[in-house]
């Protein structure tokens, strides 16, 4: 059996990273007036639930990125997000277990660069 402070610590370092996060929200812009921004992270069970806005006046592709300290192991997990204009998404992110800790999560805009 976990004990409570075990069981705690996911919570102390979620909502400590929120607190970061919402005080240094990075804008990521392609062309023009176009912008996603992370607004929120949750996590509940084995998914990190990212919301992403696009406050922007175009629709804008991009991918969602978090990684979670799993049993003493670093998972790192990308899925693809299109947001359209005005608008926000909330993206499950699942994963083989309940993270002990998000260290990060954030927002990569595709501008139709190639690598």
């Amino acid at each position: 059996m976990k004990s409570s402070e075990r069981r705690s610590r996911p919570f102390v370092a979620l909502a400590g990273f929120l607190v970061l996060a919402a005080g240094s929200a990075t804008t990521l812009g392609g062309g023009g007036d176009a912008s996603l921004k992370m607004q929120a992270v949750a996590v509940s069970g084995t998914t990190v639930q990212i919301t992403v806005v696009n406050t922007g006046d175009e629709t804008v592709t991009g991918a969602v990125s978090v990684t979670v300290a799993i049993q003493g192991r670093i998972v790192r997990s990308t899925r693809p997000v299109t947001v359209p204009e005005g608008q926000k998404v909330h993206i499950p992110v699942t994963l083989p277990a309940p993270p002990d800790e998000v260290i990060t999560a954030g927002v990569i805009l595709d501008d139709g660069s190639p690598f």
